[in-house]
């Protein structure tokens, strides 16, 4: 029997769509808080997760201009073009560098 198994149908699909490696993370941070995860929070958690250890991992800082304000995620690689919520994936932009960069 996987680690997975016992977990009702639906929040197994869902962690499926998530990545098992985002479920993990999921798994982690559950535990950390001594809350169980069968909840669409925890799902929106395990989303954010990659998101904000980028921010962390970039010094809260726009990493074109240097700026503090307006932070934002952006994907190196595209997500239509199959580029994932990885942290390999993913650069902290402040608004304005972020919007230059998509036009």
């Amino acid at each position: 029997m996987s680690i997975h198994e016992h977990l009702p149908r639906p929040i197994r699909h869902d962690l499926k769509q998530l990545g098992w490696s985002k479920a993990i993370e999921l798994v982690k941070v559950a535990r950390q808080d001594g809350q169980h995860f069968e909840s669409p929070t925890w799902l929106y958690k395990a989303q954010s997760l990659p998101k904000e250890q980028c921010k962390e991992r970039d010094g809260w800082r726009c990493q074109a201009c240097g700026s503090l304000r307006g932070l934002e995620v952006h994907h190196i690689q595209r997500r239509s073009r199959l580029g994932d919520d990885v942290e390999a994936n993913l650069i902290t932009l402040c608004s304005d560098c972020h919007r230059a960069i998509h036009m």
